[in-house]
């Protein structure tokens, strides 16, 4: 296999892979602020999710609302999917150099 054809491999396989983001999700509880809310007072509470991620070495997180939930965990499942995929053709591409010099 050359370089073209490892590209044309790559591309192929990372057309399908769709939306991806890096990150993860989690859901934790938190008061509403109103004083009449049963939920709070009994100390169940309302589930909200956030997203943490990294950036320029540094942790960071941001709130994901109720209709965004599916779709972000969708684009994380990409991309850990992507990820793999960056390791398996990486590899590809390393037994492609070896090979290569050892001509």
């Amino acid at each position: 296999m050359d370089k073209r054809e490892l590209m044309e491999k790559w591309l192929k396989a990372v057309k399908g892979t769709g939306i991806a983001a890096k990150g993860s999700i989690r859901e934790y509880r938190r008061n509403c602020g109103s004083r009449k809310c049963r939920k709070c007072a009994s100390g169940e509470r309302h589930p909200t999710h956030q997203m943490t991620y990294y950036l320029d070495g540094r942790q960071r997180s941001r709130h994901v609302g109720p209709s965004q939930l599916e779709q972000m965990r969708k684009a994380i499942a990409n991309g850990r999917r992507l990820e793999e995929l960056l390791v398996k053709f990486g590899m590809e591409y390393l037994d492609m150099l070896k090979e290569g010099s050892r001509k």
